[in-house]
């Protein structure tokens, strides 16, 4: 009799096997993307809201070095840190960040005038 009658049992199984190897490798490598997109899209979040903030504070009136609280458009708390730069006295640092340990920073320069 000849043998040529399909897949056996064990072909099938091996076969299975091998399938849901590699959905499952499809599937973390596709969960992992949407996990890496949505920390980046965070992130930019972050970015966009510290620029906006650092926009603010630069048209409003001149801040004397000092650190100040300042609430972002969603609520969020963030901490606004007025500094003299180093290398020169008509240059001060604006730098937000948002509340929280290891939170980034967003710097930014500021002209401002010479005194009398």
């Amino acid at each position: 009799m000849s043998r040529d009658r399909g897949f056996g049992l064990l072909e099938a199984i091996v076969a299975l096997a091998i399938l849901g190897v590699t959905a499952t490798a499809l599937y973390d490598m596709v969960a992992g993307a949407a996990i890496r997109r949505a920390a980046a899209a965070a992130r930019l979040q972050t970015l966009l809201t510290a620029k906006g903030l650092l926009t603010q504070a630069g048209l409003d009136a001149a801040r004397a070095p000092g650190r100040w609280p300042v609430a972002a458009p969603d609520g969020a708390a963030w901490t606004l840190t007025v500094s003299p730069s180093p290398e020169s006295r008509r240059l001060l640092v604006y730098a937000v960040q948002p509340a929280g340990a290891g939170a980034p920073v967003l710097t930014a320069l500021r002209l401002v005038e010479a005194g009398p």
